[in-house]
């Protein structure tokens, strides 16, 4: 169901699904948005995001005003492959695919040192923190955008995320452009983080992948099937 709402003297389009699927012509409408710089709530598997185009800085400073969060810390980027952040990055070292192939699409964040243009987009920040969530909404609105989205958890800085569409509505639903309610979040925590940006490569946050399973990963076979408890 699509229903639009005015406040805070922005017009927000609202879609509620209980489907992996998308209505006919919606998600050409937000992409189109999105390639334009508007700024939208949409859920992942393990907390709803807001994001906009990397490459909208007016996107991106609406993300850090509404979470009250300092310009220092930066977004992560969404992609719908590890290619698609190829140009923002200054290298992919093996470790990554190995990573990715166990992983991905799923609560994993790789962060990397960031390119010149990647420098740009974040603002001068030396890194930059990327991932594939394993949600299908979310895996074909990236793949019809066709660009990197900087997002973050819907969430004000230092409080526990939504992983609702009720709760993220609650928090931001008035002030951005779209609010995408697929309802609860699967996996409901946050994403492990591990450090590529320099040696020794470093597991820097423990949260839905196990520290002992990204480890067995980096010394793995690129080749072999998913960890296995």
């Amino acid at each position: 169901m699509l229903t639009s709402t005015r406040a805070t003297g922005r017009k927000v389009q609202s879609l509620r699904l209980r489907t992996s699927r998308w209505p006919a012509g919606t998600l050409a409408r937000i992409a189109k948005d999105l390639q334009a710089g508007a700024v939208a709530i949409f859920p992942t598997e393990t907390v709803y995001g807001i994001g906009t185009s990397v490459f909208s800085l007016s996107g991106i400073q609406r993300i850090y005003k509404l979470k009250g969060r300092h310009g220092r810390k930066p977004l992560a980027l969404l992609v719908p492959t590890l290619e698609a952040a190829r140009p923002l990055v200054e290298t992919i070292p093996p470790e990554a695919h190995r990573l990715a192939h166990h992983f991905w699409p799923g609560p994993l964040t790789l962060v990397f040192k960031a390119s010149p243009l990647g420098s740009l987009v974040t603002g001068g920040l030396s890194t930059i923190g990327v991932r594939i969530p394993d949600h299908p909404l979310a895996l074909a609105l990236l793949k019809k955008v066709g660009i990197p989205l900087a997002t973050t958890s819907v969430n004000r800085s230092g409080e526990k995320p939504a992983t609702s569409g009720a709760a993220s509505a609650k928090l931001f639903g008035t002030h951005v452009d779209w609010l995408i309610d697929a309802g609860h979040c699967r996996v409901k925590a946050a994403s492990s983080v591990v450090d590529l940006s320099h040696y020794p490569f470093t597991v820097i946050r423990e949260e839905a992948i196990s520290k002992q399973h990204l480890e067995r990963a980096l010394l793995s076979n690129p080749f072999d099937g998913p960890m296995k408890d």
